[in-house]
């Protein structure tokens, strides 16, 4: 007879795989609770240089078994963090679980090391997704801005004129982001979950530290989960400059305008609703809407249209 992995009926987050426009946003993720589902809420992949990668609740698991869910969704956002214009597009749901606690979400691979009903933590692998020089997402930011405000650095040495034309967007590379996570469960309702990601941006040692707080509300029909969730999250200078930076530009005249180079601070703040609808024993539908404020030197890029920005996405999905 085989033994069971010591787990609980905790809620479980994924990534919509894919061309999804928007970097991780973070987490304020699709992870809803679900006794029947625990491992069936699904994550947008979020772009835009935000975001915190989403893990999977530790379930119980008979020893050698997996869990498996396969969907399709669609996702309405920015092109990147700060734009004003949006993308909709399609994507691939992708979610498996082991009884030994590791997971793959999207693109996100880690590892469940504690079996505490309370606790989870473990390391991550995941990868971030890149820009193209339009602005778009490559797996799958704009308006006046104050250089001189405090926190930021400008580049070329001169004071920028009231109309300044910098060059808008900087091609980034997807790179592996290396890091871990840990989830603290107060009850089966109400969780606190941070990540923290190493290793994006053009030079590779971007530092991403997200904090999230997600509730579980009760009383709901049957069938149905509904969370909210509310996290805010910290960059280092080199991840912010390379997604809100901007280098000095030498005009047809031959002057030069200033570049922008933000410094660490708190990049984003997030809220999110997420809604889980179980159509049957083995169909899942997951949806969010998420709206997400840029802060600090963020906000302040010349790459920043609109501060505030709003994501919306729907997924299905089927458990082998």
């Amino acid at each position: 007879m085989r033994s069971v992995r010591p787990g609980r009926r905790w809620r479980s987050g994924s990534h919509l795989l894919g061309d999804i426009p928007l970097r991780r946003l973070p987490d304020v993720a699709f992870a809803l609770t679900s006794p029947r589902h625990a491992a069936a809420a699904f994550a947008v992949l979020c772009a835009a240089a935000n975001a915190q990668a989403e893990t999977p609740g530790l379930r119980m698991m008979p020893d050698g078994s997996r869990d498996l869910y396969v969907g399709a969704g669609i996702a309405s956002a920015p092109k990147t963090a700060g734009a004003a214009d949006r993308e909709t597009r399609g994507a691939l749901l992708l979610q498996m679980q082991w009884s030994s606690g590791i997971f793959l979400s999207g693109l996100t691979l880690g590892m469940h090391l504690s079996d505490s009903p309370t606790v989870e933590a473990g390391p991550l692998l995941t990868i971030e997704s890149g820009r193209s020089a339009s602005g778009s997402q490559t797996l799958t930011g704009i308006g006046g801005i104050d250089g001189t405000a405090a926190g930021s650095t400008l580049i070329g040495g001169l004071q920028p004129a009231r109309t300044v034309m910098v060059q808008r967007y900087t091609e980034i590379q997807a790179r592996p982001e290396a890091g871990g996570f840990f989830h603290y469960n107060f009850d089966r309702s109400l969780r606190v979950m941070t990540t923290a990601l190493y290793g994006g941006g053009n030079d590779r040692n971007g530092l991403v530290l997200t904090a999230t707080l997600q509730k579980a509300l009760p009383a709901m029909p049957a069938h149905h989960h509904v969370a909210v969730s509310a996290g805010a999250s910290w960059a280092n200078g080199p991840y912010l400059r390379s997604w809100f930076g901007t280098a000095p530009v030498t005009q047809p005249d031959g002057r030069m305008t200033v570049g922008y180079a933000p410094s660490a601070g708190l990049r984003d703040v997030q809220a999110a609703l997420n809604w889980n609808w179980e159509l049957g024993s083995m169909w899942l539908l997951s949806s969010q809407v998420a709206v997400t404020r840029l802060m600090d030197d963020a906000a302040r890029s010349p790459l920043t249209d609109r501060r505030n920005t709003v994501a919306v996405r729907t997924g299905l999905a089927y458990r082998f």
